[in-house]
């Protein structure tokens, strides 16, 4: 989680990373409208909560919520198309000398 909460970093037991930012220029909040549910460095787990986010009250300030997920290392197989719906995998990320890959 990366201050002011609009960022975060995530990286798998095998070693992929991925970056999630949320929003345009939503670094101007200063972290107003963004609540961390987890602790710098604490394990999750598939379908836990990582971050709310005021969603309505961000865009009535003006925001472009456009998200970008970016795999950082690794090699990734593009599972969704334009339109991801909750629950459904973005994409497949795996390590060359990974045991296992991050879904």
């Amino acid at each position: 989680m990366f201050p002011p909460n609009h960022v975060i970093g995530l990286k798998s037991a095998g070693g992929a990373e991925v970056l999630i930012h949320i929003g345009i220029d939503t670094v101007r909040t200063k972290g107003e409208g963004f609540t961390s549910k987890v602790a710098v460095n604490e394990k999750v787990k598939k379908g836990q909560a990582i971050i709310e986010f005021d969603l309505e009250g961000l865009k009535r300030k003006g925001y472009d919520l456009t998200t970008a997920i970016l795999l950082t290392s690794g090699e990734a197989k593009k599972l969704a198309l334009d339109t991801v719906r909750q629950g459904e995998p973005l994409f497949e990320a795996r390590m060359e000398d990974a045991e296992r890959g991050m879904r």
